[in-house]
């Protein structure tokens, strides 16, 4: 990977709504830009990079084999779902319906109480 070329990709960034970019490459960052005002230490909104980043992490433990399928369970990483006294919505979560956002276990618009039923 050639720096100057990453470093061109940074030009027409700065008339665009992209306050930042990392490159890295082997556990290395061969390239950083950030807007004026903007710096490493910065925290930004990530939006839907979370999707992106998840869904390439399981095509990874997928082809790793740490993860069966998509359609494997939840329950099967985190034990306490497991639990008899966890809702079995919550228990029957898929790898796949939280790739596309599709658990339809509606927990309401409080996210503090959210996390807090997730952590039943």
């Amino acid at each position: 990977m050639e720096r100057e070329r990453l470093d061109q990709v940074a030009v027409p960034l700065a008339d665009e709504p992209i306050y930042a970019m990392v490159v890295v490459k082997d556990g290395h960052i061969v390239s950083e830009y950030y807007k004026k005002g903007y710096h490493c230490e910065r925290k930004l909104w990530m939006n839907s990079v979370a999707k992106s980043v998840t869904s390439a992490l399981v095509g990874m433990a997928v082809e790793q084999k740490a993860i069966r399928s998509i359609e494997q369970p939840i329950s099967e990483f985190f034990p306490p779902l497991r639990h008899e006294e966890t809702d079995m919505r919550k228990q029957n979560i898929t790898v796949k319906d939280l790739l596309r956002m599709t658990s339809v276990h509606w927990i309401g618009l409080n996210r503090q109480r959210g996390v807090t039923i997730l952590r039943r």
